[in-house]
């Protein structure tokens, strides 16, 4: 129940921000933005077939929203309400690329390339995982991380409490569409670099 809680949260959290960006450009008031979100978040707890849910169709194709997705979610939405990026520069620039690490990490492992199982770390009672995102929360603290620092110390929390359903990890800390949304801003950067590369060449 919390874990369905959370996702709604989440996915509530990402509607209001597409939107208030869609609202941006079509000049819409904030209570239509709002009404919106609003609609919207009851289309995704109602029935559409079989007693399914938009919800549960959308935790069945990205496995749910981690703790650290819900984390940076909430950071841009407060951004979005103060008008600033809640994000250090640097932080910005090299958040997506950390991101992105589960494609590297877990997919080619996954496909049968090596013995290693990586995502099997996150299970149990290894203690070395926990304590290396300990010492990355430090870390990204200490250079002025802020939200990246958070983000990892309320997911290791989440995780002491079993706050979802799954008892890895790894899945509090990356996502599907964490990292889709990852891949997706690293290629428009690329894009934008090829772009910029020739347009001086």
């Amino acid at each position: 129940m919390i874990a369905g809680a959370l996702d709604l949260c989440g996915w509530t959290l990402l509607l209001w921000l597409t939107l208030s960006n869609l609202a941006a450009v079509a000049r819409l008031r904030r209570w239509q933005t709002a009404a919106l979100v609003a609609i919207l978040a009851a289309a995704l707890c109602a029935p559409v077939f079989a007693g399914t849910s938009a919800l549960d169709a959308l935790r069945g194709l990205f496995a749910g929203l981690s703790i650290s997705s819900l984390s940076l979610l909430a950071a841009l939405a407060i951004g979005r309400i103060r008008g600033k990026s809640p994000f250090a520069d640097c932080e910005r620039r090299w958040l997506p690329a950390l991101a992105a690490l589960p494609v590297v990490l877990f997919y080619p492992f996954a496909l049968g390339i090596g013995s290693v199982d990586p995502y099997a770390w996150g299970y149990g009672g290894a203690l070395v995982l926990p304590l290396a995102v300990g010492v990355a929360a430090l870390a990204a603290w200490l250079t002025g991380w802020r939200i990246t620092a958070l983000a990892l110390v309320v997911a290791l929390a989440a995780w002491r409490l079993q706050a979802l359903e799954s008892t890895n990890l790894w899945d509090y800390l990356f996502d599907p569409l964490l990292v889709l949304a990852a891949l997706i801003v690293l290629s428009r950067r690329a894009w934008t670099w090829k772009r910029t590369r020739a347009a001086r060449a």
